[in-house]
């Protein structure tokens, strides 16, 4: 397996707003997806031991990353899954109107 550079990211920033980052990093990962889902199962271990010479631009870059990590706008790991599972409370229009409006004049 190749060595992966690690780079100090303590102090890793970015200029680009935090929306743009996030949908560049999910169009890097469905490229990655796309190109894993070619491979037959077999060689999916040695595929993803190659990948960053074979395919260097479909990863993400590690300093960005580390940024989107750490960003306050994001939600972390424990606040998603709060919000994953906590039911959601939809009100329906009809059940604010209780009791049912009585008909001034009769249907018939």
């Amino acid at each position: 397996m190749p060595a992966i550079q690690m780079n100090d990211l303590a102090n890793a920033t970015s200029n680009e707003p935090i929306d743009a980052m996030v949908l560049q990093c999910l169009r890097a990962i469905t490229k990655l997806s796309k190109h894993l889902a070619k491979v037959p199962e077999i060689n999916l271990a040695s595929a993803i031991d190659v990948l960053v010479e074979k395919s260097p631009d479909d990863l993400y870059p590690q300093n960005d990353i580390e940024v989107l990590v750490r960003s306050n706008e994001l939600c972390g790991a424990v606040e998603f899954q709060e919000k994953y599972y906590a039911p959601l409370n939809i009100i329906l229009d009809e059940e604010i109107v209780w009791p049912m409006p009585h008909r001034i004049f009769p249907s018939n």
